[in-house]
């Protein structure tokens, strides 16, 4: 969709993001066209008027003056009748077009693998997408600017020609000297906005990442530091910022010097051939051609200022650019479904190494993995922290990209992998992320949900205990003095949100979503998600044992490898199982000894 002429991009983008308000888009145009027109009938006007008093020296001129009196109060009004509905509907369009395009490029965010939201700062992404809308929508609220110019030169150079063709050749040239002086300081400025926009995005991440992370850099002793290094990024662009100010400046002043020789030659050029033709310089006359020329030149001084301005707000669409461009990449490549009757998935040779940086200490990627899920079935997997469990259940929900695997249906290969199986699963994960808000929202995200749902979920993550003593109940908010939440209760919190999320999902995956809960309440917990999702699959990576006995199938982990597998019993005839429940066995031990 872009297109390199900032003003084309720009109103391409806005009429794409019209999407169902494209004939108010058409309208707006034709309107402000009519009040445009309308209102440059009033140097015409004005000059007859001066014309008729020099020329004449009956007693008409008082009546013809409340003639064109009259005509100008008409112009007047039925030119702002177009204008104000124009504007109106103009403003309309601008703020439903931004808010097309931000939801467009939040739902392609939102759309886009975790790999690429860990190689894009969430503080430079939310920066890159605020200022394209804002730009966006600048340019939507005032298109009528740039009509106001292209009406005023046309209409104006089509009346000087009535007068006089000749002096045209010097508005055109006027004009073909004022355009190139533009374009050309423009393509210098453009660079410096480019980069301008970049570093405003490197200081917004900045100041995300300091605000977000507020209780890290108390802690550390962090605050003066972050401060100087916010100051630090704050200058890098002050040299740049100065440079394009002074090339501004410039542009303005040759800009603004060629319309005023325009504008003298002209006049000069009528008032001369007037006099030396006829011996009177009609005072009417010039005033329409100083009118007209003045038109055209205030829209070629209006046309620099507001090129700049498009400039500017189309790098920023530039910027947002890359979002769009990976969403549609990624776009391409194929996604498929599951058949509605599926009954068994297999899974082989999964192979999954992690990039560069993403490596955590202790974390091995996937070795020749191959398992079964089996619908309706409740499957574990255990092992050793950094086994490789995690990994599995990251890329079943597709949050990674797997490097190669074979995925069968009910002995069928699918073509397109674990890309048949994304969209049908929920997440649940370990860590607990609870939001600066009220207990319901923090379950609910906000939107709107049926309440014997929430009951449910609240139920089945054990915190109705927790609700009842607090005194606003689900509308207390964390923040509230006095409210202080255990990590065991946060992670039932999320938990709930999660419940609520997977209602409708195909497929459960809980990444040790309980590990912070004490034994009697996860146990509980377990044992409720399993009656209320009987009919889904479940695949829970577990660090408490004694869950076992509770699942149909299991899957123990070392090394990115999966060396047994069966159930309870079975594995409690296996030597690498018999290690992990030793260890485990005298964890728990140890731990009630201490408490």
């Amino acid at each position: 969709m872009f297109s390199k002429n900032p003003l084309f991009n720009l109103f391409c983008l806005a009429w794409h993001y019209s999407f169902d308000n494209k004939k108010r888009f058409v309208l707006v145009l034709i309107f402000s066209v009519l009040s445009n027109i309308i209102w440059l009938l009033e140097p015409i006007v004005i000059g007859r008027i001066f014309n008729t008093i020099q020329l004449t020296k009956d007693n008409n001129q008082v009546h013809l003056v409340a003639w064109g009196m009259f005509w100008l109060i008409a112009i007047t009004v039925i030119g702002w009748l177009f204008h104000g509905l124009s504007r109106v509907m103009e403003n309309k369009n601008a703020f439903l077009i931004r808010k097309n395009y931000r939801q467009t490029l939040f739902n392609q965010v939102m759309n886009l693998p975790t790999a690429w939201h860990k190689d894009h700062h969430s503080g430079d992404t939310i920066d890159k997408i605020n200022k394209a809308s804002e730009g966006l929508y600048d340019f939507s609220a005032e298109m009528f600017i740039i009509i106001q110019n292209i009406v005023g030169l046309i209409a104006s150079m089509v009346v000087l020609a009535f007068y006089d063709l000749k002096p045209i050749l010097i508005v055109i040239f006027a004009a073909f000297a004022a355009v190139l002086v533009i374009f050309k300081f423009d393509q210098r400025l453009l660079k410096g906005y480019r980069f301008i926009n970049k570093i405003d995005n490197f200081i917004s991440a900045g100041v995300f990442d300091y605000i977000s992370n507020y209780v890290t850099l108390i802690s550390l002793r962090l605050k003066n530091r972050a401060i100087k290094e916010l100051d630090n990024r704050s200058m890098k662009h002050f040299a740049v910022f100065s440079s394009n100010a002074k090339i501004n400046e410039t542009k303005w002043f040759f800009s603004g010097l060629i319309i005023t020789l325009m504008t003298a030659g002209v006049i000069f050029w009528n008032a001369f051939n007037s006099y030396r033709q006829s011996g009177v310089i009609l005072i009417g006359t010039l005033f329409i051609l100083y009118q007209y020329l003045n038109n055209i030149g205030r829209a070629f001084y209006t046309f620099a200022w507001k090129y700049s301005e498009t400039v500017r707000q189309n790098a920023k669409m530039v910027a947002a650019e890359e979002i769009s461009a990976e969403y549609n990449r990624m776009k391409e490549e194929r996604r498929g479904t599951l058949p509605q009757d599926w009954k068994v998935l297999q899974i082989k040779k999964l192979f999954f190494t992690y990039k560069e940086g993403e490596l955590k200490r202790g974390t091995h990627a996937l070795k020749d993995v191959s398992f079964c899920i089996e619908r309706g079935k409740k499957i574990a997997l255990i092992g050793m922290s950094g086994s490789g469990k995690s990994t599995v259940l990251s890329l079943l929900r597709g949050l990674h990209n797997e490097d190669s695997v074979d995925l069968y249906c009910d002995g069928k290969k699918m073509p397109f992998g674990f890309r048949h199986i994304h969209e049908l699963i929920t997440l649940i994960p370990q860590e607990s992320e609870i939001f600066n808000n009220t207990i319901e929202y923090n379950i609910t995200f906000g939107v709107q949900t049926n309440k014997k749902k929430l009951k449910t979920v609240i139920e089945l993550a054990e915190l109705n205990e927790l609700i009842s003593r607090l005194e606003k109940g689900l509308q207390t908010s964390v923040l509230e003095k006095g409210v202080s939440l255990s990590g065991g209760e946060k992670q039932r919190l999320a938990l709930a949100r999660g419940l609520l999320a997977a209602w409708d999902s195909q497929f459960l995956l809980l990444d040790e979503p309980t590990s912070s809960v004490d034994v009697e309440n996860e146990l509980r917990i377990y044992q409720n998600i399993f009656k209320v999702f009987a009919d889904r699959t479940i695949i829970s990576a577990i660090h408490s044992l004694h869950l076992l006995r509770y699942f149909d199938y299991i899957y123990l982990f070392k090394e990115g490898r999966i060396v047994a597998e069966g159930t309870f019993s079975m594995l409690l005839e296996d030597e690498n199982f018999k290690i992990l429940w030793k260890n485990y066995d005298s964890q728990e031990k140890k731990s009630k000894k201490d408490g």
